[in-house]
């Protein structure tokens, strides 16, 4: 049922004459910074491989994200590694982090490249990027997260 809701969503962007037919922009606008949620599972990472971003949506758009980043042009993709990322809900809204590594850490936390619903398990040595210091201090969400443009 939530696929078909995500592939009319998707059929309403083209079908209104959407600004950009680029299936990467239709996928990068369902990636918002205030999506509400009642649960973690409500919140996803969505990967663009070539672009090596992390996109963080609604739960309910995630199939119609997957479905425009497959269909999207594979040029001018960037040569980097997918960053580690944490999504949860945390006060009503979904949050995305990115996560960094200390010296204790062995292993990339599981889940943390590949698409993903809610948190995940970290190892030991791993943790959310924080902000730096400042009116901005403390944890650093964002909607997109990666090195690719």
């Amino acid at each position: 049922m939530r696929l078909l809701i995500a592939l009319a969503s998707l059929a309403a962007l083209v079908g209104c004459g959407s600004a950009s037919n680029d299936p990467r922009e239709m996928a990068r606008s369902l990636a918002r910074d205030s999506i509400d949620c009642t649960m973690p599972s409500e919140c996803c990472a969505v990967i663009d491989q070539c672009k090596v971003q992390v996109l963080l949506v609604s739960s309910t758009d995630r199939s119609a994200v997957e479905v425009l980043l497959g269909e999207a042009p594979q040029d001018g993709c960037a040569r980097c590694m997918v960053p580690p990322v944490q999504v949860d809900c945390r006060e009503g809204q979904c949050v995305a982090m990115e996560l960094v590594s200390d010296a204790t850490a062995t292993t990339a936390p599981a889940l943390a490249t590949e698409n993903h619903c809610g948190p995940v398990t970290l190892p030991t040595g791993w943790s959310e990027k924080p902000a730096s210091a400042g009116a901005g201090a403390g944890l650093a969400p964002a909607t997109i997260i990666g090195c690719g443009e």
